[in-house]
């Protein structure tokens, strides 16, 4: 089991040609160590969002645990099978990439209505990288403010896992170029794909 911890018990016997023998029991003490986690897609695709969605009224954006539970797209051998793993894992936002004026936002902290439904509860993500990674938990939002792009377009951003052991404060930024091993950041990330599409016209004539 490579992930064990705990106590051990090793017992052995040692015996001559003559017949002499002795045997010990050691104990031997196995101490815990983290394991990064596993991202386990390449890229996700979220549903299309309108060019006239406004962001807080029909564009609420996606939960970060949301994210992790539908696209199924971790793995942590340090989470038991009873603990729902999207409720423990974060992501640390490494890159960005917005059309024109239309931005990536984030909602920290995001679970009731009246916080994700008023606009100023929107942060622009800003420029990130591995050296300047923006750190969110489960319950905070991602969504790309669509409303006013001019056509068919897709944004995207990436990011890598976070396990939220390390002490490191959500709704920070930080230096992610350590991962995997034992830290608390996968060696993968993972490209979210945002699709925005026109809305359509009806024209009719007199």
């Amino acid at each position: 089991n490579p992930n064990f911890n705990g106590t051990d018990i090793l017992g052995y016997k040692i015996s001559d040609n003559a017949g002499n023998s002795d045997s010990t029991i050691t104990y031997i003490k196995v101490n815990p160590v983290n394991d990064a986690p596993v991202i386990t897609k390449e890229s996700i695709t979220l549903s299309e969002l309108g060019n006239s969605e406004i962001l807080g009224s029909e564009n609420i954006g996606q939960r970060v645990k949301d994210i992790i539970s539908s696209f199924n797209i971790v793995t942590d051998v340090d989470i038991p099978f009873y603990i729902d793993i999207s409720e423990v894992t974060g992501i640390a936002i490494t890159s960005s990439t917005n059309l024109s004026a239309n931005k990536w936002k984030y909602c920290f902290n995001c679970t009731d209505s009246s916080v994700y439904s008023d606009s100023s509860s929107w942060n622009d993500i800003g420029t990130v990288s591995n050296s300047n990674a923006l750190l969110l938990g489960p319950d905070d939002r991602i969504a790309f403010d669509s409303n006013g792009v001019s056509s068919d377009a897709s944004a995207s951003l990436k990011f890598n896992l976070w396990d939220m052991t390390d002490g490191s404060t959500v709704n920070t930024y930080v230096n992610i170029t350590s991962t995997g091993g034992t830290t608390a950041i996968s060696t993968s990330t993972i490209t979210v794909e945002q699709p925005v599409v026109q809305a359509c016209v009806l024209t009719i004539p007199n």
